[in-house]
């Protein structure tokens, strides 16, 4: 199985907590999509981590994803 992995940069100072998205495409050497791989988001200097699998069409989509702007 293939695997992603995304960071999200958390900072410290927080004034705003922004909600964001993530979310794309795992190919294959041969720019195939990837059903099944494992999608893993982790945030920097903190334990905040969403895991997720690709759908029939490699795609993947994380909402709702917090993170702080100063």
């Amino acid at each position: 199985m293939k695997s992603l992995l995304l960071s999200v940069c958390l900072t410290t100072g927080v004034r705003a907590i922004v909600l964001g998205s993530v979310r794309g495409v795992v190919h294959d050497p041969d720019h195939r999509p990837v059903a099944g791989a494992h999608v893993s988001i982790q945030a920097m200097g903190s334990e905040f981590s969403v895991a997720l699998l690709t759908n029939a069409e490699g795609s993947f989509e994380a909402t709702g994803l917090r993170y702080c702007r100063s």
